[in-house]
């Protein structure tokens, strides 16, 4: 999928109670950069979450259900992945989750995100992208 069809597609968010401002609706972190593979991070107790599940089922992206460990999921699968291979994270979890993530990610990581609530949570929407230190453009 190219980088136009994904910004494109980001309307389907439209009418979950946030105002539209995804991540792949602003400049992705790295504009000049050649688009990146996507994977998705979601938490399925969230409108938003769910959401974007579906979406990236829809586009072909590999997705991952935050499940009960966020830090389980990045040092096991996540982490492994990105150490080696270039990719955009996209994401909407609650702000605890995405904290491990900020933490996680490496340094040299770009990241966008954005806020809003869901039925008393506090969501966030993100884009960060991942590029090995070898895979520098």
């Amino acid at each position: 999928m190219d980088r136009r069809t994904f910004v494109m597609t980001g309307t389907w968010l439209a009418g979950t109670g946030c105002v539209l401002s995804w991540p792949w609706s602003w400049p992705w972190p790295s504009a000049t950069a050649r688009p990146l593979p996507a994977l998705a991070v979601f938490d399925p107790t969230l409108a938003h979450g769910r959401a974007l599940a579906d979406y990236a089922s829809r586009a072909n992206l590999s997705k991952f259900d935050v499940g009960d460990d966020i830090g389980a999921l990045w040092h096991t699968t996540l982490g492994p992945i990105l150490r080696h291979t270039p990719a955009m994270l996209i994401g909407a979890t609650r702000s605890s989750d995405f904290f491990v993530l900020q933490q996680s990610v490496p340094g040299t990581a770009r990241m966008t995100q954005d806020t809003c609530h869901d039925r008393g949570h506090t969501v966030v929407r993100f884009a960060i992208e991942c590029r090995p230190p070898t895979a520098r453009t």
